[in-house]
């Protein structure tokens, strides 16, 4: 998903510097002159646009004006999810999602629900090949980053519509996989990234059946963790008959085994 004009090398390097940065928010900085030229710059003081803007305004308005600039600009300093990244953060007071924050998946427009993914990025597959090697680094990755990951593997698991749920607000789901057909299939999931020795308990489990039971169109609910789930957690005979028809539960060693499973199928562009 790379524009033309970056190599191999620079697209390596670029991996690297987005994956670098998965343990905290980027934070940009602009500059205005009082001539109304001002300048982007990313959390490592790099260059990323530079512009012009008409009339005064408050720093706020200014700030807007500039992240409105950048999303028309072609005259960027990297590839669009890095753009896109530095513009969401750019929309000072506005619940934004948090789509590409992470820079894994390429999203094709906002909806009620969310934002609906179009694909997955090439940041994405060497994420996960990289936890498909070590799965500690899979504890020091941000909950909203792995949000995303696993919004994005489930778009490349073949559902048609993966929707991305904002962050605030999201009635009880961080994503929506819809499989179209014969029966078509609305998956509400709730992810868990618990660092080892933190479970998921069952009042949590309890929590999305509640929510999947709440949603007429839903058709099952998956909770996915990093972690693992309580002891004895199907002692709870209303949750045992629940699972597996209309919750499931994804521990951290099957994500692992799944995304890595995901890497050997045609990558959804």
């Amino acid at each position: 998903m790379f524009p033309p004009k970056l190599t191999a090398d620079e697209q390596k390097k670029l991996i690297d510097y987005y994956y670098a940065r998965l343990q905290r928010p980027m934070r940009i900085r602009v500059e205005h002159k009082a001539d109304g030229h001002y300048s982007i710059y990313d959390e490592d003081n790099k260059l990323v646009h530079l512009g012009w803007l008409a009339g005064g305004g408050s720093l706020e308005q200014r700030n807007a004006a500039a992240a409105a600039n950048l999303r028309e600009s072609s005259q960027v300093a990297f590839d669009a999810p890095a753009i896109q990244r530095l513009f969401d953060l750019m929309d000072f007071g506005k619940a934004k999602p948090r789509v590409t924050l992470a820079g894994l998946i390429i999203p094709e427009k906002q909806t009620d629900e969310g934002v609906l993914i179009s694909s997955v990025s090439f940041v994405w597959i060497d994420i996960v090949k990289k936890l498909s090697g070590d799965w500690s680094k899979a504890h020091e990755i941000p909950d909203y980053v792995w949000e995303e990951l696993v919004a994005a593997a489930y778009k490349q698991a073949g559902y048609d519509e993966v929707t991305l749920t904002p962050r605030t607000n999201d009635h009880g789901r961080d994503l929506i996989a819809v499989k179209k057909g014969a029966g078509t299939i609305r998956l509400l999931g709730s992810v868990k990234a618990f660092k080892p020795g933190l479970l998921v308990t069952k009042e949590q489990v309890h929590a999305l059946v509640g929510v999947v039971s709440l949603d007429p169109r839903a058709t099952k609910g998956v909770v996915i963790t990093t972690s693992d789930f309580a002891p004895r957690i199907l002692d709870d005979k209303n949750l045992a008959r629940a699972i597996p028809d209309r919750i499931e539960l994804m521990n951290g060693t099957q994500l692992k085994r799944w995304l890595s499973e995901l890497l050997d199928m045609p990558m959804r562009w």
